[in-house]
């Protein structure tokens, strides 16, 4: 009869597991990237300690719905977004520059 609970047991958490699998996505907040921060940061806070360095890692990192403040700057990587963001300059687009390496979609080349 123990064996037989136990059995169970296991069987109702591996189901568990395979209905609900985990994420590594975080929830939505406000992030930040700078030129002068790094991608060690956590990204909350508009400063050289706590901003991350490039778009590609906020957008990478934070969750759906999630907005990114880019400071003054040039970025020239490529991003890829596969969720909802908002990515929003600090300063205003004249302050600062993301120079992609290329521009591929649908449509394009």
């Amino acid at each position: 009869m123990k064996k037989r609970l136990v059995l169970t047991a296991l069987l109702v958490l591996a189901l568990t597991l395979f209905a609900f699998p985990m994420t590594a996505s975080a929830d939505p907040g406000t992030y930040y990237v700078r030129t002068d921060g790094s991608n060690d940061n956590d990204g909350s806070a508009n400063d050289s300690a706590h901003a991350w360095k490039t778009i590609s890692y906020a957008v990478a990192t934070a969750g759906d719905g999630s907005t990114i403040y880019v400071n003054d700057g040039t970025y020239t990587k490529n991003v890829d977004a596969d969720k909802q963001l908002t990515i929003q300059s600090v300063n205003g687009y004249s302050s600062t520059m993301v120079a992609a390496v290329s521009i591929w979609g649908e449509g394009w080349g």
